[in-house]
């Protein structure tokens, strides 16, 4: 439940700052500034939620709540920027933020399992970077 608000909030505020950026106005500008202080007080607030639990899944929660960050704040800066290498940079973060969470994830396995999700994880992470890098 907590993982579906946080994926929420980080797509509403990408939704928010893709439909009002321009392209380096002041204006934009100062909504991407914005946008950046409200996706810290968001992660803040999720980290601080986080905080009520212990063991792997506060792990989680914290890793999910930075990704999340991570995810929005690269998505604002692509739309602000609004040029291919922005976007491609934004899908890069993405992958990357995924990554870490399931590296997170894969910690509350052992042994083989453990290495075969940190193997699935390490692939899908160079799937999504090669698919970022072929898309212009």
């Amino acid at each position: 439940m907590e993982r579906a608000r946080h994926i929420a909030i980080a797509a509403a505020l990408a939704l928010l700052a893709a439909s009002s950026a321009q392209a380096a106005t002041p204006e934009a500008l100062a909504h991407y500034r914005a946008t950046l202080k409200r996706i810290a007080v968001d992660q803040k607030e999720a980290r601080a939620l986080c905080r009520s639990l212990s063991g792997q899944p506060r792990r989680v929660c914290f890793a999910e709540a930075d990704a999340d960050a991570k995810k929005a704040t690269a998505a604002a800066e692509a739309d602000v920027r609004d040029t291919p290498r922005a976007r491609r940079n934004a899908k890069i973060a993405e992958a990357d933020a995924n990554y870490a969470v399931a590296r997170v994830k894969c910690g509350e396995k052992a042994g083989d399992e453990r290495r075969e999700c940190l193997k699935v994880a390490k692939t899908m992470q160079s799937d999504a970077v090669a698919d970022a890098m072929k898309a212009k």
